[in-house]
């Protein structure tokens, strides 16, 4: 330990009460002329006032995600106390973690060794773990000849090769010209999958005419020439 905070009302510090701190080099209080800084003068130990009890909020990630968002308290003096659980301190006690599995707003009280207080609020709305709903819609031609399917999810999704995503980024449009079967794997924009098939059964193909032309005979002759 190289330095300790003690509030200014203590009014008797043990004559033992810091042996064996040998590192101990600084106390914090909070107002001159007391007891605490007299102690600490009688003992050329330096002391230090105490500034403003300030604390700083820092995120895992702030962009969409479907991972769990661990949220960094970081103090500029020992936090002695908080009115929230399941945060984890450093061994300086300066820097508070946790991590969230979901959205949550709520507001951290701190407290350091003079009874300062600072409110830190906690805001977390980027966590997505929900897969997209998907409606798929098909539109046959009149000639029966190409099938248009039309994928709608309920929020923004990523583009899928050989699919048109629409400008609202929510529709996925693809035409078929021959029937087949196949699963598409759509994304939304916080990496949750779902997965639909697609299965086309009613365009009309028509074989392709071939014809072929053949000669009795192609050498020079006075006879007839029969083609079929």
């Amino acid at each position: 330990m190289t330095e300790i905070t003690i509030p200014s009302s203590v009014t008797s510090i043990s004559s033992t009460a810091f042996s064996g701190c040998n590192k101990l080099n600084q106390i914090i209080t909070d107002k001159d002329n007391t007891y605490v800084t007299n102690y600490a003068k009688n003992n050329n130990i330096k002391y230090q006032l105490s500034t403003d009890f300030l604390a700083t909020v820092s995120y895992s990630t702030t962009s969409l995600t479907n991972q769990n968002v661990t949220v960094t308290i970081t103090a500029n003096r020992e936090v002695t106390q908080m009115t929230q659980t399941g945060w984890i301190a450093s061994t300086d006690k300066k820097i508070l973690t946790k991590t969230y599995a979901g959205n949550a707003t709520e507001t951290i009280t701190l407290k350091d060794a003079l009874e300062n207080t600072v409110d830190v609020e906690i805001k977390i709305t980027n966590i997505d773990k929900t897969a997209p709903t998907l409606k798929v819609e098909k539109t046959l031609s009149a000639d029966k000849k190409t099938n248009t399917v039309k994928i709608t999810a309920n929020e923004e999704i990523k583009t899928v090769t050989g699919w048109t995503l629409g400008t609202d980024k929510k529709t996925l449009t693809k035409t078929y010209t021959e029937n087949k079967t196949e699963k598409v794997t759509i994304t939304d924009l916080a990496g949750n999958t779902a997965e639909t098939t697609i299965e086309i059964t009613n365009i009309v193909q028509t074989e392709k005419l071939t014809v072929s032309v053949s000669y009795s005979t192609k050498a020079q002759t006075n006879g007839e020439v029969t083609v079929t």
